[in-house]
């Protein structure tokens, strides 16, 4: 309990009580200490100084309320809903179905289950398909392709070949070997050249003893027997080492473009990609015109078929040798005059072949050089790129040799009709596409390094 004590001090300004509480138990002091007078001298002495302060302390109140009101998240949005999905958006998440407590009618959320809404299921189902991995992307490119070589067998028409042989075996094709290539570069950094060209040389190995292989199984069996031969083969034996298959960098989870189109935004790439497609404008066209030459210059088609062979082991042997090299003097500089090298090659030896002897001279000095393009391209490819960037890239990086693998033969061979039957304009064209390849290579080798004698 404590009890209260008036106590009245005069100054020079008027007379004010004080009240200060005291404990019961506590006596009455008879004067007040120095220490408890308070100081009065603000004290308001009119109606509008009260005013005022009281006026100042409710504008600081309302002020601070105002603040936390704004913070606060709105209950409900005031605004009146026009339509069904408009209303559907307005409902509280308080709102217990009252809806005069609201001041609004309130529409029920519908779902249509069906209609466009399957089209929405679509594209996030094809979203996930974005990064697949290589392995089975792989898997699934050499089952397509093998498929349909042995569709190829059953064909009754033309056009069952162009859908079987054509369009399914080039897709997988494509699927199993662009991805293959962007694996090696994953795994090496100083052997790097060596690893791809190692990679690479499977596919002219193959071709090497596969045109063999298929002319003793048609001569034996057919050709249906021998196509369902390559297919069923190739599945098996690339399913069989599938496991070998493993890439370091994973794929991205996300879902993103299928053609990321924003990397031509990047110098290097898009003079990779150019060169690619101008390559392959010339890299197929004497494989393909081989046997036809044989045979205008008075030779066997046995001795043009060996012509490939030879073309195809040649190369073989140097994507591993041209890929060693690289190692050691850098795989820019050894693409480039391999690229030059093997259009010189078509320039000046094969316009000169007369004979079976210089026909296997420029056979064997092309096959040697053209390699570089096989084995050297990812490498290169990884160096300007990005590793980490190759595996999504590879993808756009070689749809560009899609061109030139499509339209260098067929215009090699315009050429050749066009002049009455003389390759001199095909061989020029040829040996034209990899040395302005070579040239776009420079153009990357000279951006960053003026030096001619330095690795890259």
């Amino acid at each position: 309990m404590t009890s209260s004590t008036t106590t009245t001090q005069t100054t020079k300004g008027p007379t004010t009580t004080v009240l200060v509480p005291v404990p019961d138990v506590m006596p009455l002091p008879a004067s007040i200490p120095d220490s408890c007078v308070i100081d009065v001298s603000s004290t308001p002495t009119s109606t509008s100084d009260i005013l005022g302060i009281v006026s100042e302390k409710t504008l600081m109140e309302s002020s601070s309320a105002l603040q936390e009101i704004k913070k606060a998240p709105p209950r409900f949005s005031p605004t009146k809903a026009t339509s069904q999905e408009e209303d559907c958006t307005l409902c509280p998440d308080d709102y217990d179905g009252d809806d005069a407590a609201f001041g609004k009618e309130t529409i029920p959320l519908t779902f249509p289950d069906g209609g466009f809404g399957w089209a929405v299921v679509f594209g996030a189902f094809m979203i996930q398909f974005c990064r697949f991995g290589l392995r089975p992307v792989i898997a699934a490119g050499i089952f397509i392709s093998g498929s349909g070589m042995i569709m190829a067998s059953f064909a009754q028409n033309v056009w069952q070949l162009y859908l079987s042989q054509g369009l399914m075996f080039g897709f997988g094709a494509g699927m199993a070997l662009f991805n293959s290539v962007a694996i090696p570069v994953q795994w090496f950094d100083k052997k790097r050249g060596l690893a791809s060209g190692i990679t690479v040389a499977g596919s002219g190995l193959g071709g090497a003893t596969l045109a063999s292989l298929n002319r003793w199984i048609i001569s034996r069996a057919g050709y249906k027997w021998a196509l369902r031969t390559m297919g069923i083969s190739s599945i098996t034996i690339v399913l069989s080492v599938l496991f070998c298959i493993r890439a370091r960098i994973p794929p991205r989870k996300r879902g993103g473009p299928l053609l990321d189109v924003s990397m031509f935004k990047d110098r290097g790439f898009t003079l990779m990609y150019l060169m690619g497609m101008l390559v392959t404008f010339g890299y197929l066209v004497p494989v393909f015109l081989l046997p036809k030459f044989a045979v205008d210059l008075g030779l066997t088609p046995e001795v043009g078929s060996s012509l490939v062979s030879i073309f195809a082991g040649v190369n073989a042997v140097s994507r591993i040798l041209l890929g060693f090299v690289a190692d050691w003097y850098g795989p820019l500089n050894v693409l480039i005059l391999s690229s030059v090298f093997s259009g010189l090659a078509c320039l000046i030896l094969w316009t000169n072949t007369q004979g079976l002897a210089m026909a296997i001279v420029f056979v064997v000095i092309y096959g040697a050089n053209a390699g570089g393009f096989n084995s050297l391209f990812p490498v290169v490819a990884a160096d300007v790129i990005g590793v980490e960037k190759l595996a999504a890239a590879v993808g756009l990086l070689y749809s560009g040799n899609f061109f030139g693998n499509l339209l260098g033969t067929p215009l090699a061979s315009a050429i050749i009709v066009a002049s009455g039957g003389s390759y001199t304009g095909t061989m020029i064209f040829a040996g034209s596409a990899p040395i302005l390849g070579a040239v776009l290579l420079l153009l990357i080798r000279f951006k960053d390094e003026k030096r001619i004698f330095v690795k890259m």
